[in-house]
């Protein structure tokens, strides 16, 4: 199995990030693909036989000649879900491509993918094509995060298999607890098509802001106090809040204009239930989150 891995600017002659050889069974999720290129399939080419799973994965601007996402030949079956599939590139099937050669039977569920079945090249792929959109996922454009989705507009917010079917019942195991961010898998009550589960506000993300000064927070666990230390290139909006594991605000610790230079906030907060949290400051376009422990 296969989970929460990136790959990308890859390159190969058979899936320029993935290949899957003669009868092998692999199991893929929450993996993001992204730049790889191929002859056949930009990101994953399946070859003779191959079956397997591929569930809530994000596979964006790959190329090829033939598949510029997946490639299979030759009686390959594996179930598609949950997945993105969007802006890549090739020369017969910007998509999926299948080979001529005993027609494989990929089924897709519930996944977003560009130009749907228009999107397909080479021979008429027989499997399950169901629930599935054709819309732009609207990306974030986060460096830190490539092809998160940029908020609950995006149509694969809350539109992968809702936890009363068959898919996520028979799948639903080889999903991890969080997503390719660390933030929590299932948020909002549904799970979220691609490897990132929108809001990130749970992702544990990069804690250097861009003028090279450190974020942090402490001490961690806390009881009582929390301290928040940071320093600003430029004055700036800081924005810091505190939220719990299912997203939801606890807490506002900042909402105020800043002078450029050090700066040190002291939080109590005793009234808080002891658990997991996370501490989510914003800075103009930047955003930066740590994770903080209540004892």
């Amino acid at each position: 199995m296969v989970s929460k891995c990136i790959f990308y600017e890859n390159e190969a002659e058979y899936g320029g990030a993935f290949f899957s050889y003669e009868n092998a069974e692999p199991v893929v999720s929450n993996c993001l693909f992204y730049n790889n290129h191929a002859y056949y399939g930009g990101a994953v080419a399946l070859y003779e036989y191959c079956n397997g799973v591929f569930i809530n994965n994000t596979i964006a601007d790959n190329s090829a000649n033939y598949g510029g996402a997946f490639y299979f030949y030759y009686l390959s079956n594996p179930e598609i879900i949950n997945s993105i599939l969007w802006d890549n590139e090739a020369t017969i099937g910007d998509q999926v491509y299948s080979s001529t050669s005993a027609v494989s039977h990929p089924g897709f569920y519930y996944c977003d993918i560009e130009g749907g079945q228009a999107g397909f090249g080479g021979s008429q792929i027989n499997g399950d094509y169901l629930f599935n959109v054709e819309d732009n996922p609207l990306f974030s454009g986060d460096e830190v995060n490539p092809c998160s989705l940029l908020n609950n507009s995006s149509p694969c917010w809350n539109a992968g298999t809702p936890d009363t079917s068959a898919l996520f019942i028979a799948y639903n195991q080889y999903l991890p607890e969080t997503c390719l961010c660390d933030s929590t898998r299932i948020a909002d009550g549904c799970i979220d098509i691609g490897a990132y589960e929108y809001p990130l506000i749970l992702g544990i993300n990069k804690h250097i802001l861009s003028s090279g000064k450190v974020f942090s927070t402490y001490p961690n666990p806390f009881h009582e106090n929390l301290t928040i230390s940071f320093e600003l290139e430029n004055a700036a909006l800081v924005y810091i809040e505190i939220y719990n594991v299912v997203g939801e605000s606890v807490d506002v610790v900042s909402n105020t204009n800043m002078k450029a230079g050090k700066h040190t906030l002291n939080r109590s907060i005793p009234s808080l239930p002891e658990g997991i949290y996370f501490c989510r400051m914003q800075v103009g376009g930047e955003v930066f989150t740590q994770k903080i422990v209540k004892q």
